[in-house]
C-alpha cells in the first residue's frame, strides 16, 4: 500500500476515522515511529473500534463494552500482543513519575493502568511461550513455572490498589513494577523466534473468543527473521475473516519492502515537546510535568520528571556552572561532597554520560543543537567529547563496583578533563 508522509497523532486519527466510516478498514496497519510518538495510542484506538461491540458502526467506540474496556490495558482476550519492545526505559520512567502521579485520583487511575500494559505486555511474552528463556547469567531467578505463577498475584495487587493513600499507592506501585522487571529479566524477547511466529500463525487459525473480530497487535515487526517474515507474508496477506493486524517498529528503514507492501503504513514525526507533555498528562497521570524541551525522547522525558532526576538536573546545571567559572574552584569539591553525602554520585554520572551523549550527537549530526543540553557543551569537539564520556562511564562502573568510593574524585577527575581542553584551546 502507498506509503504517507510523516505525521502527527490528530492526522493519523483524521484517516482512522475515514478508513471506519468507509468501511474499507485494511487488514494490516503499520505505525512507525520513535517511543512516545502516539504509536501505542493509535493502536488501541484502532482496536477498539475494531472489536467494539456497539450494534451500529457509527457508535464505535462505545467505550462501555467490556471490548472498550479491556482493550486500553492490554487484557482483552481477542487482542493477542506479541511485544519484542525493550520494558526497561518505560520501567524507569514509571518509577521516576509514580511520586507525582499518585497526588490525585485521576492520576492514581492513569498510571496504574500504564503499570497493567507494562504487566501484560511481559505475561504475554511469559505465559504464550513465543520467546525463549534467557540462557547462561542472563537467566531468570525464578522458574518459568512459578513467573506465571507470580502474574495473577500483581494482577491482584494492581486490583487492591485504587483506593489506597498516595504513599502506601506508591509503594505498592513500585514493588509491582519491580517484579514484572524481575520477570522480564528471564526472557530474551529482542528476536522473534520462528517457533513464536508459526505460534501466531497458529492461534489465528482459531475463532475469537468473546465475539466475532480480533486484533493482533505485533510491537517490534523488524524484530522478525528474513524466514519469519517468510513465514508470516501470506498470514499478512490473507489473515482470517474477522482480523485485524497491527504492527510497529521505530522507522519503516527497519521493515523488508515485503512486509511494507502489504500493509497501510502510517509514519510518525518524532515526538515534540507539546505531545510529550500531553502524553504524560494523559496517559500517565503526570500532571505538573514539566517543559520537554531538549529530550530526544518520551521515556528520557518522564524519568526526568522524578524528584530524583530533577535535583540531578540541577546538580548539572550547577556543575557546569561551576566549571566554566573554575580555577581549582573550592566550590567544587564542596559541591562534590554534598553530592556524595545525597548517595546521588551514581545518578549523577549517568546524567552526565547522557549529556555528553546529547552534545556529542548534536556536533556531529546537528540534531538537537538548538536544545540547552547541546548546547551546555557545545563549544567542545567530538575527539574530547568521546573521551570524558568513556571516562565518565568508566568512573560509573568503579563506584558501582566500589572500587571508587568518593563523589569528590570523581567529580575533580572529570573537572580535571575540562580544564585540560580549556588549556588545549
Amino acid at each position: 500500500m502507498a506509503e504517507g508522509h510523516a505525521g502527527s497523532l490528530d492526522k493519523h486519527r483524521e484517516w482512522v476515522a475515514r478508513v471506519f466510516a468507509s468501511g474499507r478498514v485494511p487488514h494490516g496497519v503499520l505505525l512507525a515511529g520513535a517511543p512516545g510518538s502516539g504509536k501505542l495510542t493509535l493502536a488501541l484506538e484502532m482496536a477498539r473500534r475494531f472489536l467494539c461491540h456497539a450494534p451500529e458502526p457509527d457508535a464505535r467506540p462505545c467505550g462501555t463494552c467490556i471490548a472498550c474496556r479491556e482493550t486500553g490495558t492490554l487484557r482483552y482476550p481477542d487482542v493477542l500482543v506479541f511485544s519484542s519492545r525493550d520494558i526497561t526505559p518505560e520501567a524507569r520512567a514509571l518509577l521516576a513519575i509514580i511520586p507525582r502521579a499518585v497526588g490525585s485520583s485521576a492520576g492514581q487511575l492513569l498510571v496504574i493502568g500504564a503499570v497493567r500494559r507494562l504487566l501484560y505486555r511481559v505475561a504475554n511474552r511469559v505465559n504464550g511461550g513465543f520467546f525463549r528463556a534467557r540462557d547462561g547469567g542472563g537467566e531468570s531467578s525464578k522458574s518459568d513455572d512459578e513467573d506465571q505463577g507470580r502474574v495473577p498475584w500483581l494482577e491482584r495487587s494492581l486490583a487492591d490498589a485504587p483506593g489506597k493513600d498516595p504513599g502506601a499507592l506508591a509503594d505498592v506501585l513500585r514493588g509491582v513494577i519491580e517484579e514484572i522487571v524481575e520477570i522480564d529479566s528471564g526472557v530474551q524477547h529482542s528476536m522473534l523466534p520462528m517457533a513464536g511466529i508459526q505460534e501466531i500463525i497458529r492461534m489465528l487459525s482459531r475463532r475469537p473468543l468473546l465475539g466475532d473480530r480480533r486484533v493482533v497487535l505485533i510491537e517490534g515487526i523488524h524484530t522478525f527473521r528474513v524466514e519469519g517474515v517468510n513465514a508470516f507474508l501470506k498470514t499478512l496477506e490473507e489473515p482470517p475473516a474477522g482480523t485485524m493486524i497491527i504492527m510497529t517498529c521505530p522507522g519503516l528503514d527497519t521493515v523488508l519492502p515485503t512486509i511494507r507492501s502489504r500493509a497501510a503504513i502510517l509514519p510518525f514525526r518524532r515526538p515534540g515537546a507539546g505531545l510529550m507533555q500531553a502524553i504524560a498528562r494523559d496517559v500517565y497521570g503526570c500532571s505538573d510535568a514539566g517543559e520537554a524541551d531538549g529530550f530526544a525522547d518520551l521515556w528520557s522525558y518522564l524519568e526526568a520528571q522524578g524528584d530524583t532526576a530533577r535535583a540531578v538536573q540541577a546538580d548539572l546545571l550547577h556543575f557546569l556552572e561551576l566549571v566554566r567559572t573554575a580555577d581549582r574552584n573550592p566550590a567544587l569539591f564542596e559541591f562534590a561532597k554534598d553530592l556524595e553525602k545525597r548517595d546521588e554520585a551514581q545518578v549523577f554520572l549517568q546524567a552526565l554520560a547522557d549529556l555528553v551523549t546529547a552534545a556529542l550527537l548534536a556536533a556531529e549530526t546537528g540534531y538537537g543543537r538548538d536544545t540547552v543540553h547541546a548546547m551546555a557543551l557545545s563549544h567542545f569537539q567530538p575527539v574530547f567529547l568521546r573521551r570524558i564520556h568513556r571516562e565518565v562511564c568508566r568512573l560509573a562502573e568503579g563506584l558501582t563496583r566500589n572500587n571508587l568510593s568518593a563523589a569528590q574524585g570523581i567529580v575533580s577527575l572529570v573537572l580535571a578533563f575540562w580544564l585540560e581542553e580549556q588549556d588545549a584551546r
